[in-house]
């Protein structure tokens, strides 16, 4: 690690140790290794000296590492991969019973910016309950490399990749009243954001997951931000926009997002 690197790392970790962590003796065992200044200066320094932070703000929803079991990518993207994978002790009745969900990773070498944004999407849902929103399982948080953000599996895919294999196979023909459905359970998951302040900003059928029952859920909020919290006209956040999912006024120069009933 650089100079320059060493030393965001040890302000950042100054910062935090300013904060009031009220409760950051009830999530310290959840975290994969501790957070010290001389660890701030060392490889992975970058990824550590925020865990104590993230466990605060996420401290009902933290997975420890050796409950996960990370197995084939599902997907792969430019900035990290969806893996396919089990987690076990959600339940205390049942602490054994392993649960299947989606991991979504990061590379390994991804930047601060990069998994800031990434920590902000399990910020986002990590309230939502909705069904036709996905829900968060939880977050797992690691001494040196990027966290993993914890969702249900859904065996069918994507909407896109699914209405794609719903033409070439006879056996899972989608009727016009079921795309319909479709439609209207986006409409409600996307209603259920708008009032929560959030604005997604990719929707496409490629972020809208098929459950077992065919019902739909909206994924990957990456994209999303708080319309209470951010400015959502800074140009650093508006470049990452895609611009194939983004309504017009949006991608003017002065673009304002709002909301019309």
């Amino acid at each position: 690690m650089n100079d320059s690197a060493n030393m965001e790392a040890y302000t950042k970790y100054t910062w935090i140790q300013e904060r009031p962590l009220s409760s950051y003796h009830e999530t310290e065992s959840l975290l994969d290794g501790r957070n010290t200044p001389d660890e701030a200066q060392n490889t992975g320094g970058l990824f550590t000296v925020l865990n104590e932070f993230w466990a605060t703000e996420l401290a009902d929803v933290l997975i420890p590492r050796d409950q996960v079991s990370v197995g084939d990518p599902l997907y792969r993207g430019t900035f990290g991969c969806l893996y396919k994978g089990s987690v076990r002790g959600l339940s205390e009745e049942q602490p054994r019973k392993k649960m299947e969900v989606s991991i979504k990773a990061l590379q390994d070498e991804a930047d601060m910016d990069t998994i800031t944004s990434f920590m902000q999407e399990a910020m986002v849902i990590k309230g939502f309950k909705h069904p036709n929103v996905v829900e968060l399982v939880g977050v797992v948080l690691q001494r040196s490399t990027p966290p993993y953000i914890v969702t249900p599996l859904t065996r069918n895919g994507d909407l896109g990749h699914f209405l794609k294999i719903s033409r070439a196979t006879s056996a899972r023909t989608i009727t016009s009243r079921q795309l319909i459905e479709f439609g209207i359970e986006i409409c409600k998951g996307m209603d259920y954001i708008t009032q929560k302040k959030i604005v997604h900003r990719n929707l496409a059928a490629k972020n809208c997951i098929v459950n077992d029952d065919l019902s739909i859920k909206i994924t990957d909020f990456s994209l999303a931000r708080d319309v209470n919290t951010t400015n959502l006209n800074d140009k650093g956040i508006r470049s990452r926009l895609l611009v194939k999912w983004t309504a017009l006024e949006g991608l003017a120069e002065e673009g304002q997002f709002s909301e019309k009933k």
